[in-house]
């Protein structure tokens, strides 16, 4: 019988993950980008393929796209567009055109402010906790799409969050994490407030909203899960801006990692928005 990885007593995270040293804060990030992408990567394609405008459309725009490896993954399983990869890192940039730079995808550095182009779908996958203008955001999206264009806005659930046995420490550490993020004016429950604004905005409506549960137990998520909110610890101690005591909560998430019988799941958000 083939069990669960919540009843597996093995240690998921390969041992050699957490010897790792990374150059910088944007290999951190870059790494970061490509093990999220695979333990959500499966569970959001069912939404790509629930909405008409999404195979109609024969140009999308992946804004902050990071390393690029998402959209990659996105044009392997839709092949029949021409995809744009835009965010305004270059180090990103460069990454993604090295890597994942085809004859159908292009990534272009530019600030989503700044970038002039039209659409006929975007893509904003965890971009809008890190805004500290959302409704300037959804202007901007006006102004990149064409008339009749979708943009499907991803971003987390955290109140779908749920770990157990409770991690103290970490959940402790993520709070702060997100006090230190509303302090700056980026909030991570943005998703839950989109809808509010929308109802103001004179050229969006909402066609649709989605809430999605990612659990560890599908296969290898328990290990893509662990070595996520590791990588996450590094990449706050590495940015240098959030306080925070991170040798302990290391120390403290590395031991959750090894219970036996853990479990833990993720939530995200899936909102469709169409220009009037």
């Amino acid at each position: 019988m083939i069990k669960p990885a919540l009843y597996k007593n093995e240690t998921a995270t390969p041992p050699d993950f957490w010897e790792r040293q990374y150059d910088s804060l944007d290999d951190i990030w870059i790494e970061l980008h490509r093990i999220q992408t695979d333990f959500c990567f499966g569970s959001e394609i069912g939404c790509y393929l629930r909405f008409p405008n999404w195979h109609s459309a024969k140009t999308v725009a992946d804004i902050g796209t990071g390393s690029g490896y998402y959209l990659y993954g996105l044009q392997s399983v839709f092949p029949d567009k021409q995809y744009t990869g835009i965010d305004i890192n270059n180090t990103f940039i460069e990454h993604a055109r090295t890597n994942y730079g085809t004859s159908s995808i292009d990534f272009q550095s530019s600030d989503l402010f700044s970038y002039a182009g039209e659409f006929d779908f975007l893509i904003i996958r965890l971009v809008f906790q890190h805004l500290s203008s959302p409704t300037n955001a959804l202007d901007k999206i006006v102004d990149l799409l064409k008339p009749g264009g979708s943009a499907f806005v991803i971003d987390a659930l955290d109140q779908y969050r749920f770990y157990y046995p409770e991690p103290t420490e970490y959940i402790r550490f993520f709070k702060a994490y997100t006090q230190h993020q509303l302090s700056h004016g980026m909030d991570r429950d943005i998703c839950g407030k989109i809808p509010a604004l929308i109802t103001q905005h004179p050229k969006l409506k909402i066609e649709s909203s989605t809430e999605l549960t990612i659990p560890s137990t599908i296969s290898n998520n328990l290990s893509l899960f662990e070595q996520t909110y590791y990588l996450v610890i590094l990449m706050l101690e590495a940015d240098g801006k959030m306080q925070y005591d991170y040798d302990s909560v290391k120390k403290a998430w590395r031991k959750w990692c090894h219970l036996n019988r853990r479990y833990m799941q993720v939530g995200l958000r899936y909102i469709i928005l169409r220009r009037l």
